[in-house]
């Protein structure tokens, strides 16, 4: 016996039906429209996402701040474990 199953059939599978292409759909002209402004719309995304920033003379500026703290606490935490006392007996 094979390790995984059974061998195969020695007969060969049966064909495919033909194609008559039944199965695809014609696009409706809204369709065609909404999938190619949905296109023009992904690409262009695209391409701002990598874009350089303008160097234009611009009247808005971006700032950021950032605050940090001047002091800082450590705190020290301490842990002690207490184990009970053994106890023997002999028999």
């Amino acid at each position: 016996m094979p390790r995984y199953g059974p061998p195969p059939d020695a007969e060969p599978p049966e064909a495919p039906p033909p194609d008559d292409g039944s199965y695809r759909r014609r696009w409706s002209a809204g369709a065609k429209v909404l999938a190619v402004i949905a296109t023009v719309g992904m690409v262009a995304a695209f391409v701002f996402e990598f874009l350089p920033p303008t160097a234009s003379k611009s009247s808005q500026k971006i700032s950021t701040t950032v605050v940090v703290p001047t002091s800082t606490t450590v705190t020290t935490l301490s842990t002690t474990t207490t184990t009970p006392p053994v106890t023997t007996t002999s028999r």
